[in-house]
């Protein structure tokens, strides 16, 4: 029979997302006495909060947003897939670490995908403390299940014994049947690949509709009351514009497709579950894999072994190819790939964050790998920040400054997840050497409004800055307690008419690591900061303003005594300006 005990708690302190609140948690104790003896106790973390789906027909389509404790969020995060093939060989710190990392990248959704595993206790439990809202899907993904009895019969007490393992931790916000299933059956050709008869069809989606539509919601509603459930992901394919109004979508147009990054801004789907670019992993992880001679071309057998997926590595240089100069070495090849799949990535970004409330989530394909490869992850399997790991930050940051330069528009797009006020605007077109052409202060507009867009097409245009190779607009927001700081160029970056640098670097100690002030007399476009000390830099990939400072702070776990010693600098000056 079972007890129920109510009680009380007075003013709670509710548990929010990373960067909108604290992820404030309660510990709960139970202890059961036999008279005076303890015969068992049970003790947790919980957090309270309250979560909705909001998934219905509006004025666009169909809406695919979360609110949690009544406010709408805008999530903003990556995939998750297992961090090893050898599922018990990491560690609570090597969760931790990783975690830790998409919080300081200003994520606070994680989308555990249904091609792994349900995860490990610890996990959800370091998602609870930083408060990473977790995306949960059921581990099913990209085939369809037969009606046997015996499967069914496992996949039912699987889901229960998930559910119930889980389902007190406030970090997991929703739950999700499947990865791909739906889309797949609908648009990837799987009856005629498979030679399925149209009762063969009927049967298996059947299944489909018993397995996602009903078993697992009716679990869910008997073991997890209040739960937010989607029966797959995505609920719309990208095949089609009309469907960019419609739910969860996964926009793989780009990569899998032909479409080019600008084509980010056209395809915006209501909620982007997946959608991504690959590059290679870091210098450091690279040399783990490869002797001296190899990796130097990119038709070398050991990059092919390091990429599975079936179109090659040809995508990354084709898009290398659009934007940036041709590599000429290895060192070379990991950088600019790395700049090409960060360039991609926060273009996505930016689209989905100043398209609000059409999108109102950004879940990038991925966030770590599984081993080292040539993949989509910002995090390689080292742990290393790759570039894009470093621009999610600056475009998942609470205030951000983007440009829209789309449909001949030329907008400044400041967003913000809180009303904090903005105190002052202001911008300049400089050369490269700080030669300053055109300045301008804008009227701060209505401080309640999250998204505020400034027309700068006429300024732009009357300065003749249209398609300037060797300028620069340079932005400053200032903010109650912050500024923020964005260079935006006015063509692609291997047409930019960049000079060699002369960078001064100074070291200096503090209490979180290792420092480097760097100062240059000229613009310096994409510095990457490398030491052969594994570590982490708290920024990477910037550019530097001339004749001003930069501070950056190395953390590592390693003797740092010839840490001086171990830097290399390089930027994208030093292929262009060669």
């Amino acid at each position: 029979k079972e007890n129920l005990i109510d009680f009380n708690l007075e003013n709670p302190k509710l548990w929010f997302p990373n960067g909108l609140g604290n992820p404030s948690l309660y510990s709960i104790k139970i202890e059961l006495f036999d008279k005076d003896e303890l015969v068992d106790s049970w003790s947790e973390k919980i957090g309270l909060r309250t979560v909705e789906l909001i998934n219905e027909p509006d004025s666009i389509g169909t809406s695919f947003y979360f609110k949690i404790n009544d406010e709408p969020i805008f999530a903003k995060g990556a995939n998750y897939i297992p961090q090893s093939h050898f599922i018990n060989s990491k560690s609570e710190k090597d969760y931790r670490k990783l975690l830790e990392s998409a919080r300081d990248a200003n994520m606070n959704m994680i989308r555990v995908w249904g091609g792994g595993i349900y995860e490990k206790d610890v996990f959800y439990k370091i998602c609870d403390e930083l408060g990473l809202m977790v995306w949960q899907d059921f581990m099913f993904a990209n085939t369809i299940y037969p009606p046997k009895e015996n499967l069914l019969n496992e996949i039912k007490e699987e889901s229960v014994d998930n559910i119930i393992r889980l389902r007190n931790h406030p970090s997991i916000v929703h739950w999700n049947g499947n990865n791909e299933i739906n889309v797949a059956w609908f648009n990837w050709g799987w009856q005629k690949q498979h030679n399925y008869t149209q009762a063969d069809s009927t049967e298996l989606y059947k299944n489909y509709q018993y397995i996602f539509q009903k078993l697992i919601p009716n679990l869910l509603d008997s073991l997890n009351q209040n739960a937010t459930y989607s029966h797959t992901s995505p609920l719309s394919n990208w095949g089609k514009s009309e469907n960019f109004n419609h739910s969860s979508m996964h926009y793989w147009g780009v990569y899998h497709g032909n479409d080019k990054f600008k084509d980010y801004a056209k395809n915006v789907g209501r909620f982007n579950s997946e959608y991504g670019f690959q590059s290679f992993p870091n210098q450091n992880s690279l040399n783990n894999v490869l002797q001296n001679s190899e990796g130097k071309s990119r038709t070398d057998k050991i990059l092919k072994h390091r990429q599975k997926s079936y179109k090659g590595n040809e995508p990354i240089f084709n898009f290398i190819n659009d934007h940036f100069p041709e590599p000429a070495s290895k060192e070379e090849m990991v950088y600019l790939s790395q700049l090409s799949q960060a360039r991609g990535v926060f273009y996505a970004i930016q689209n989905h964050r100043i398209n609000q409330p059409h999108c109102m989530g950004t879940l990038y394909w991925q966030l770590n790998d599984c081993w080292p490869a040539i993949s989509w992850s910002s995090i390689d399997y080292s742990g290393e920040w790759k570039a894009l790991h470093y621009f999610a930050k600056r475009g998942f940051a609470s205030e951000a400054i983007f440009v829209d330069t789309t449909e001949n528009k030329f907008d400044l797009v400041v967003v913000r997840d809180k009303k904090i006020p903005i105190k002052d605007i202001i911008l300049n077109v400089s050369g490269f050497d700080k030669e300053a052409f055109s300045s301008k202060n804008l009227v701060v507009q209505d401080n309640e409004i999250l998204i505020q867009r400034y027309d700068l097409a006429e300024w732009i245009s009357v300065g003749n800055f249209n398609n300037s190779d060797d300028k620069s607009l340079n932005i400053e927001v200032k903010f109650e307690n912050k500024r923020l700081r964005h260079t935006h160029y006015f063509v692609e970056p291997k047409f930019l008419k960049l000079q060699s640098p002369n960078i001064q670097i100074r070291f200096a100690e503090s209490t979180k690591g290792k420092v480097l002030t760097l100062k240059s007399n000229t613009l310096v476009k994409n510095i990457y900061l490398n030491s052969t000390i594994i570590g982490h830099f708290e920024d990477n990939y910037f550019d530097l303003l001339p004749f001003q400072t930069k501070s950056v702070i190395f953390k590592s776990e390693e003797d740092l005594k010839d840490f001086d010693s171990s830097i290399s600098i390089s930027s994208l000056n030093d292929l262009i300006s060669k």
